[in-house]
């Protein structure tokens, strides 16, 4: 079932009447950058683990990217490098300085070609599971750093608050609870409310 067009991310987030171009430029981020995080999760516990690395990829460089519309600085948005981006968020919030950050940005840069062009290939690079600890810590923390402008759409804070059009979307799907199990398996970050805590 396709998602229905009044409920469209790019119309979700538009600016309304008077809000500010930098505010739509941080909604516009910050929705794509949840998307590309829930994509992760989705193809990794389906399996496809090169494509779950090129969206942990673009999530990690929306991310990066709103926290520094957020914050007010200059970057290229055409970059795809996650250290420099980084270095810059850094300068701001010493956060993203610390370890395993810097590194973890630095080798999760070359995922950018993986899944986008045939021709490049998963090498590996050491990675495992484990590094889904990394993006929902990321994800989860990035997002508290960064307080959104109130009429942006927070797709992972109502998956874990059970609400919003997704969780009524994902009602009248049949992979409902195969969805919500990708999300919510394994994450120490992002709880279901029941759990007691939210994203």
């Amino acid at each position: 079932m396709a998602c229905p067009p009044d409920r469209l991310p790019l119309q979700v987030a538009l600016p309304t009447p008077g809000q500010r171009l930098d505010e739509r430029d941080l909604c516009l981020m910050v929705v794509h950058a949840n998307y590309d995080y829930i994509a992760t999760r989705l193809l990794w516990f389906s399996g496809l683990t090169e494509l779950a690395f090129f969206h942990m990829q673009q999530a990690v460089e929306k991310y990066l990217k709103a926290f520094l519309i957020a914050r007010g600085r200059d970057f290229s948005r055409r970059t795809h490098d996650l250290g420099d981006l980084c270095r810059k968020c850094a300068e701001v919030d010493g956060w993203f300085a610390q370890p395993p950050w810097p590194e973890w940005c630095k080798r999760l840069a070359y995922f950018s070609e993986v899944g986008r062009y045939p021709q490049e290939r998963f090498g590996g690079w050491g990675f495992n599971s484990g590094v889904l600890d990394y993006l929902d810590e990321f994800a989860y923390t990035v997002r508290e750093r960064m307080p959104l402008p109130e009429n942006c759409e927070d797709v992972l804070g109502d998956l874990c608050r059970g609400q919003g059009w997704i969780v009524e979307w994902l009602g009248k799907t049949h992979w409902n609870m195969g969805f919500l199990d990708a999300f919510f398996v394994s994450n120490n970050y992002f709880r279901h409310q029941a759990d007691g805590r939210h994203g």
